[in-house]
């Protein structure tokens, strides 16, 4: 009797410890997977985080202006127009497309309202007998697929200013750079979070 009960103790121990062992493989298995599907995520997350600014190079960007950049004229245009190379978003009354002139004393030249036209923004000059030198123009629009484009060009009235540039300081906009970079925002969110996901997973797993 006692040899069978040893025997069937030591069988019932055996089974145990086999039982846990596969039990331990199982999750470590388990944890493996997790493990790697939070890395391809990842890996998923980054490639198209760092891919995302690249294809913006693709969208709206000037193509033609009047005057044109670094021109030198000799009479003051009356209308100022700027051409881009896709259709600019118009929505109702509200000005989401916008240009400023700067004077060689860097004041703002008085202009009139802007009118879209396809890819063009323009608007008229109100303003005579204007300074000679170097003019600067602004411009911030918003393609029809709602990518932001911002940039600045310069021109001559007559000849260049000798006097040193300033660069002109403009006050953060949150919209703005909401609407710029609102799915890089989101995307470096997201793979932040897997990161501490991933940590947090680790951690239980490891005590």
């Amino acid at each position: 009797m006692r040899i069978t009960y040893r025997k069937s103790s030591i069988a019932q121990s055996v089974a145990n410890y086999s039982a846990r062992k596969d039990r331990a493989a199982g999750n470590q298995k388990t944890g493996y997977f997790h493990v790697g599907n939070l890395a391809k995520a990842l890996v998923i997350s980054l490639i198209t985080l760092f891919a995302t600014p690249l294809t913006a190079f693709a969208h709206a960007g000037l193509v033609s202006s009047n005057p044109a950049e670094n021109s030198t004229i000799q009479s003051f245009p009356t209308e100022i127009l700027l051409t881009f190379n896709e259709d600019l978003m118009t929505i109702g009354e509200k000005q989401v497309s916008k240009f400023s002139i700067h004077k060689p004393d860097h004041e703002l030249v008085q202009i009139g309202k802007f009118k879209i036209d396809k890819g063009s923004i323009s608007a008229a000059v109100k303003e005579s007998d204007l300074p000679v030198g170097t003019y600067k123009i602004y411009y911030r629009v918003i393609s029809a697929d709602g990518h932001p484009v911002s940039g600045v060009l310069k021109f001559n009235y007559k000849e260049a200013s000798s006097e040193k540039e300033i660069v002109v300081l403009k006050s953060f906009d949150f919209s703005h750079f909401w609407h710029l970079h609102s799915w890089h925002t989101i995307e470096a969110i997201a793979v932040i979070a897997l990161i501490v996901g991933w940590w947090i997973y680790r951690r239980r797993n490891s005590n």
